[in-house]
């Protein structure tokens, strides 16, 4: 049986699940940043 097709797959599939991380990581940045502010605006509305 040979193993390389596979470990090669494996390899396309951790690539993606790494950028894909990479991607989910920026977004949770983003997203903190933006409720880091959303006090402050709620407080400005009242």
């Amino acid at each position: 049986m040979n193993v390389k097709p596979l470990l090669d797959a494996l390899g396309l599939q951790e690539d993606a699940a790494r950028t894909m991380a990479d991607d989910l990581r920026t977004q949770i940045e983003e997203l903190h940043g933006r409720l880091r502010g959303a006090p402050t605006e709620v407080a400005d509305e009242r």
